[in-house]
């Protein structure tokens, strides 16, 4: 069984090495700005295949790498901070209140860049 992350490298290969551009649909056919690229069964899957470019499924590929990098990162502050025991023993509430800011500030500043936005 292929793993998730294999998979993904799999995919952000075939979107680098795929004809680059915008794709559209008409009825069961995909098409780009030079050639028809599928004729499918269903409308359905011609729609899908035409929403799912190399730059949209590049874009999808970077938001999990972003993300998980973001999640890793907090993490291993936890896990860092966990080792010291005696750390989270002897703090105050307001300390705590604190890590958890930090948590929030990685958080909202991945969203942030993930999906453009200020948060």
């Amino acid at each position: 069984m292929t793993s998730l992350k294999e998979t993904i490298a799999d995919l952000k290969a075939k979107a680098d090495a795929a004809t680059p551009g915008l794709r559209s649909s008409y009825e069961n056919i995909v098409e780009t700005d030079r050639d028809i690229i599928a004729d499918c069964h269903t409308e359905s899957d011609a729609n899908f295949i035409a929403a799912a470019n190399p730059a949209i499924i590049l874009q999808l590929i970077n938001a999990i790498e972003t993300l998980t990098e973001a999640l890793e990162s907090i993490a291993s502050l936890h896990h860092a901070d966990h080792e010291l025991k005696s750390y989270w023993d002897g703090l105050t509430h307001a300390q705590c209140s604190e890590v958890n800011s930090r948590d929030t500030i990685v958080a909202r500043s991945t969203l942030a860049k993930v999906f453009g936005e200020e948060k």
